[in-house]
């Protein structure tokens, strides 16, 4: 994980069972997407809690679309995320039993 995602972007672990379930669709790991990524998922948890309605994986990818290739993701906060690969975290299970 990158360290800007905890540090700028105010995501802790446990993450919230929205942020699991945009995982588990996205079948991608933590660590596998892109700092861009998670500023639309914490921008789109902060509006459903400004509104007082839970935040839903389905109407999150209404919203937002994934994007695969060559092409920019997310562009609008590209200047936001510049070197962000320099520190990172590692995540694993306490104990191989976990």
């Amino acid at each position: 994980m990158y360290e800007m995602v905890f540090k700028d972007m105010d995501f802790q672990l446990p993450f919230s069972d929205f942020q699991w379930e945009v995982l588990r669709w996205t079948k991608l790991s933590p660590s596998q997407i892109h700092p861009n990524s998670y500023a639309f998922m914490r921008a789109f948890e902060l509006v459903c809690q400004y509104l007082g309605v839970p935040p839903f994986k389905n109407v999150f990818f209404t919203i937002f679309t994934i994007q695969r290739g060559a092409e920019k993701m997310f562009e609008i906060f590209a200047g936001k995320v510049r070197s962000f690969k320099e520190r990172f975290f590692l995540v694993r299970p306490r104990s191989e039993a976990t």
